[in-house]
């Protein structure tokens, strides 16, 4: 066996702590792995021996690097040479790009054999030149970015990218002990304490020192017993001992992770340089500052391609200013000294930056992977994609991955596809649920899907075959009619299968409506989710039931299982909505829009004698006019204290076991009707409309009552007979209803259909 070797290249403390974290990770997913390149202590503890120091490639500023340039072109060829002569399994840089892009570029260049080059830490082009992506897009062949927001900006230029999660989640700043530190320090335990972090760089320290040291002496004169503590990487930490030797107030210098999330926790503000240690700060809900000072024509030069607002981290992410930030000329004693006694004084604002800093965590990744863990995976996988992939490969493609049922069932295939030895692959905009694909076993690509521009989607066609070829795709799935448009085209010109699924009957009001719609008729196979839209798909779009696969929807049996929900998560809605115990309680699940049918159900419930009813429309939109309309519809019934419009609920496996009927009352018919079945699953009686999907979920009087659109009076007769069944009635309801679901309606059955499509497509091929 080969023993795998990999040359890594880290140029700052952070990619020394982010390079010996991914070794240690890539110990644990391979054997006898050997590790050459440039990095720190932290990775020469991991087992890498630098073929320089890597305290050279400090150097930060247009003009400050200047000087340096010369020195920086020597190390550059001595270690390109060195990547070729060793001729590593992957070329793995860190950060640092204006080092270990000119490395990269030249061994792409010069190497005889393939390297995979790959980069960790994407540079900032949503910040300032964005041209540097498509740039990069010629020479690296993997990018692993640690924002959530970033990926776009470099797949669109064809480069494959992947979100592994920000390294500082796997620290343990949210861990420290303040009182340890001050039992150690003999801090008392009523003395504010203030952390100041000037920087890992020797120009940072040199700039900022004086200028901490002149705000800390005002903020002396305001706080006499002010007491300071400065957590420095160890290559500094003499250095700063030096510097505050002269310092008229209690410093404490640290060294370590263990002493300086002890010292977050001791204390109360930190006053910090501008960059990654924020979000360590944030990890550990301590209100802060940051300050940062460059060369004067650095400064001009960077504000003049600098395209956001912010440059912290934290304020990018949010789209405010939650962190203050004071740079160049606003970085001076008096504001500084302003802004910190602001937070060492006002609890309120402290607790308003606390409570967004606590918010950081999720957008890093936390609670989904572990980054370095994530990272490994993907350079192993990076590095085996010049053999021929052993798994068929399935790419869904969606407009972005942020909420609703379409969103729900490509997840819920992932899931099954890894689970039955295929490769998923997800293509979309992105959203929150990008998370979730990652976590079932999926890998996604960002791409400008979303958009129903024109011009977008034909630029999209491109952008997809670059993807069917870099991730060897065999069959692609279109779920939306945007994106389905681009896909049509981008599977004819690289000749494989092409699926689509119809979500619902899609109007055909006019010429360029049905134009738009018909791209989903042209699949080799079109998937149809009830046989409702199968009908409409063949009637309208001329789809050949040859082609045509009636797949329903499915529910997680696993999520909606009454016999696993705890008696608190009840109990924590049913107080949430303030409903008194004992009280019936109506469910519909549904944003306030006018074909949902809520004005059909306030009608219905007006004609109800009996008042001891609570129901609940939950699902959000009650804000827009029509929430407003509804609103009034319930005043002028007198139902005020029986009708609540709600916001959306994120415990519906609970809501459906708090309610005694769910109502879907639409006017116009679904394609499907996920509450339906969710709500069926969990044994509550279902009332809904005798039309569309629910048609063929729904066993009249068995599992659930239809009743005629857009009829108060029979919805009125059906809800007040449903509340006055005998538990007897009920259970058995409730036994038939669940056991219908599961014989028809699981997100297995579903998926394994689905997957029969692919094969049944794959063998196809192969003929």
């Amino acid at each position: 066996m080969k023993t795998p070797v990999y040359f890594i290249i880290a140029g700052e403390a952070s990619g020394d702590l982010l390079g010996a974290r991914l070794m240690r990770a890539m110990k644990a997913k391979q054997d006898n792995v050997r590790f050459i390149g440039i990095g720190g202590p932290q990775m020469e503890t991991e087992g890498l021996k630098s073929i320089f120091p890597y305290t050279e490639l400090m150097h930060f500023g247009v003009v400050e690097i200047l000087r340096h340039i010369p020195h920086l072109l020597k190390r550059i060829k001595q270690t390109v040479r060195a990547v070729i002569r060793s001729q590593p399994d992957a070329l793995i840089t860190i950060d640092s790009p204006g080092f270990t892009f000119r490395v990269a570029k030249q061994v792409k260049k010069l190497s005889s054999i393939k390297i995979p080059l790959i980069h960790y830490v994407a540079p900032t082009v949503w910040a300032w030149k964005p041209g540097r992506a498509k740039k990069i897009a010629q020479y690296l062949d993997h990018l692993l970015v640690v924002l959530p927001f970033e990926p776009p900006y470099f797949t669109c230029e064809g480069l494959a990218c992947t979100f592994v999660g920000h390294s500082v989640v796997e620290g343990n700043a949210a861990k420290g002990n303040g009182e340890t530190f001050r039992a150690a320090h003999h801090i008392p335990a009523d003395a504010p304490l203030l952390t100041v972090l000037p920087g890992s760089r020797h120009g940072e320290i040199a700039r900022l020192m004086p200028v901490f040291h002149d705000t800390l002496k005002i903020l002396r004169q305001r706080h006499p017993d002010l007491h300071v503590v400065i957590p420095a990487v160890a290559h500094l930490k003499s250095h700063i001992a030096q510097v505050t030797g002269d310092w008229d107030l209690p410093v404490y210098i640290v060294e370590g992770d263990t002493e300086k999330y002890n010292a977050f926790a001791a204390s109360r503000v930190a006053l910090a340089c501008s960059g990654t240690i924020s979000l360590e700060l944030a990890l550990a809900h301590l209100p802060h500052i940051i300050a940062y000072k460059i060369n004067n024509l650095s400064a001009m030069i960077y504000r003049r391609f600098i395209r956001t607002p912010y440059v912290n981290l934290i304020n990018i992410m949010q789209g405010k200013r939650v962190v203050p930030e004071f740079l160049q000329e606003n970085c001076t004693p008096e504001k500084l000294a302003n802004a910190m006694d602001v937070l060492l004084r006002d609890e309120a604002t402290r607790l308003a930056q606390i409570k967004i800093l606590a918010s950081t965590a999720e957008w890093l990744g936390q609670g989904q992977f572990v980054p370095s863990e994530r990272a490994a995976e993907t350079i192993l996988n990076v590095t085996r994609k010049h053999e021929p992939p052993a798994l068929p490969t399935i790419l869904q493609v969606v407009p972005a991955l942020v909420t609703g049922g379409v969103e729900r069932g490509t997840i819920e295939t992932v899931a099954a596809l890894v689970k039955n030895g295929f490769r998923a692959v997800v293509a979309s905009s992105g959203g929150p649920m990008v998370q979730e694909v990652v976590a079932a076993g999926g890998t996604h690509i960002t791409l400008p899907l979303k958009s129903k521009n024109p011009f977008t989607i034909w630029r999209n066609i491109a952008r997809l075959c670059r993807v069917i070829r870099t991730e060897k795709i065999d069959i692609i799935h279109a779920r939306s009619r945007a994106p389905a448009w681009s896909t049509y085209f981008a599977t004819r010109k690289c000749h494989i299968p092409f699926v689509t699924t119809f979500h619902s009957a899609y109007g055909a009001g006019s010429k360029i409506k049905r134009l738009y719609n018909s791209v989903m008729a042209k699949g080799e196979r079109a998937i149809a989710i009830s046989d409702f839209v199968a009908d409409y798909a063949e009637k309208t779009y001329n789809v050949s039931r040859n082609i045509m696969r009636v797949i329903p929807r499915g529910v997680d049996i696993a999520q909606f299982d009454r016999t696993k929900i705890d008696a608190s998560r009840i109990e924590n809605l049913r107080r949430a909505w303030n409903i008194k115990a004992g009280t019936p309680v109506i469910l519909m699940p549904a944003r306030v829009t006018r074909w949902k049918g809520q004005s059909v159900l306030v009608q219905a419930l007006a004609q109800i004698k009996r008042r001891d009813f609570i129901c609940i429309i939950v699902g959000g939109g009650k804000d827009t006019s029509y929430g407003q309309e509804v609103a009034q519809k319930i005043k002028q019934a007198g139902l005020d204290t029986n009708i609540a419009l709600m916001d959306t609920c994120r415990d519906m496996a609970a809501a459906y076991c708090l309610a005694d009927m769910v109502i879907v009352p639409s006017i116009r018919p679904e394609g499907f009707g996920r509450v339906v079945i969710e709500a069926q699953a969990m044994g509550a009686p279902v009332i809904a409309t005798n039309h569309g999907g629910a048609r063929e979920t729904v066993i009249e009087g068995e599992t659930g009552w239809l009743v005629e659109p857009n009829n108060a009076a029979a919805l009125a007769q059906s809800i007040d007979a449903t509340l006055n069944l005998s538990p007897k009635a009920r259970q058995d309801l409730a036994a038939r209803a669940i056991a219908h679901i599961r014989a028809h309606f699981t997100t297995d059955t579903m998926t394994s259909k689905t997957i029969a499509v692919y094969r049944e497509l794959l063998q196809k091929e192969t003929i």
